[in-house]
């Protein structure tokens, strides 16, 4: 039989047995792993969440091409309806005998009920061959006392454009009488067999209509349209409507002309990033709708913000919620484990905390505790028996 003095509990601080059984614990321990655990899970949504984001992105940038896209289609659609219909009716006006007949006093009144009809008109004039005046809408004499011609249009580009044989000629200029800038659109009159050139009619026509749909055209705060003609010259502008009084700015070097059409692009201006939408209209114009990119994007920046503190928090959450949890659950069981390693090393007086627990920790406790109690007992009539027999 065992003797007493193999029985008895050996002190805790100095037992190299505790002290190697301390040693044994992992280096990364349960309460770690359950955390890491319940923490990686909880990424899943939060991964979720951070690719909703990067759909999102493309969302907004599809919208904001969209929004540009069909506010320079709606414009383009307005400059081709008015330069198209410009055209036909001066084409139209150049095959009428009255025309054709480049007589003055036969062409004076088609040009002065044209002028009327179209109120954009503010001026029709008809020029020979020889680059003068031949009648005009306007009440200005075109002769002098002797019957001379006395206005001289012979180096105009809508002349001398029709003379070397085009279809249609044009020039953008700043009228005198309104200081606006203005359209001059001219096409050849023919002889009724149209085998003969006679002359060149000409249309000068406000540009208010564009202008002022150009102008009105607002895109947020920082949106706004341009449009140039075939020389890269302004004819309107929706954020400074003042450049384009009393002299034609030259746009020809504007970084939106240097991007491809119809495509969505970025410039810098002013040091500003810029996104811009370009197209080509009617006549060889250029319509160019633009925008600030801060603000065409705030939508995506305000909703990554809303993301980025949402993963923030929920992250935060996250981990205190999984700490909390994993140490009601790890603790209990390293307590349990140390009562254990106690019973082991003859320590049977150690309290078991955990057995009023009524889950599956509370159960392990109170096997734990039986079993305490259980070697308690077995030792004690151990003690008992030895003491009978000697």
């Amino acid at each position: 039989m065992l003797g007493l003095k193999n029985l008895e509990k050996p002190k805790r601080s100095d037992s190299s047995e505790f002290r190697f059984t301390r040693l044994l614990r992992p280096h990364f321990p349960i309460f770690a792993k359950v955390l890491l655990a319940i923490w990686l899970v909880s990424l899943i949504p939060l991964a979720g969440l951070i690719l909703s984001t990067f759909r999102l992105r493309q969302t907004v940038q599809d919208n904001v091409r969209l929004t540009l896209e069909k506010t320079s289609a709606g414009l383009a659609a307005q400059v081709n309806t008015w330069t198209d219909l410009n055209l036909r009716v001066l084409r139209q006006a150049a095959s009428h005998p009255d025309i054709v007949s480049m007589d003055t006093n036969r062409q004076k009144p088609f040009l002065v009920s044209m002028e009327t009809s179209y109120e954009w008109t503010y001026r029709l004039l008809t020029v020979g061959l020889d680059g003068y005046v031949v009648s005009r809408s306007s009440g200005q004499d075109i002769f002098d006392d002797q019957g001379n011609p006395t206005f001289y249009r012979g180096d105009r580009i809508y002349f001398t454009k029709i003379l070397e044989g085009a279809a249609f000629a044009q020039q953008t200029l700043i009228s005198r009488s309104t200081g606006k800038p203005a359209h001059c659109l001219s096409v050849p009159i023919h002889s009724t067999d149209g085998t003969e050139l006679k002359g060149v009619l000409i249309e000068c026509s406000f540009l208010e209509v564009l202008s002022n749909a150009i102008t009105n055209l607002k895109i947020g705060q920082t949106g706004y349209a341009l449009l140039l003609d075939e020389n890269g010259q302004l004819i309107a502008h929706g954020g400074s409507p003042k450049l384009v009084s009393e002299s034609l700015q030259d746009y020809s070097s504007y970084p939106a002309l240097k991007v491809n059409d119809d495509q969505l692009s970025q410039i810098v201006i002013d040091k500003k990033p810029i996104l811009t939408y370009s197209s080509k209209v009617g006549l060889g114009w250029t319509l160019i709708v633009q925008q600030d990119i801060k603000e065409a994007y705030q939508p995506l920046r305000q909703a990554q913000n809303n993301a980025f503190l949402l993963v923030l928090i929920s992250t935060l959450l996250i981990v205190v919620v999984a700490y909390v949890l994993t140490k009601r659950l790890v603790v209990p069981l390293e307590r349990l484990t140390l009562t254990a390693d106690r019973i082991s090393l003859g320590d049977l007086d150690s309290i078991n905390k955990e057995v009023n627990r009524s889950d599956e920790i509370g159960a392990l406790a109170k096997a734990i505790e039986r079993l305490r109690i259980s070697v308690k007992m077995m030792l004690a009539e151990l003690s008992k028996n030895q003491k009978d027999s000697s």
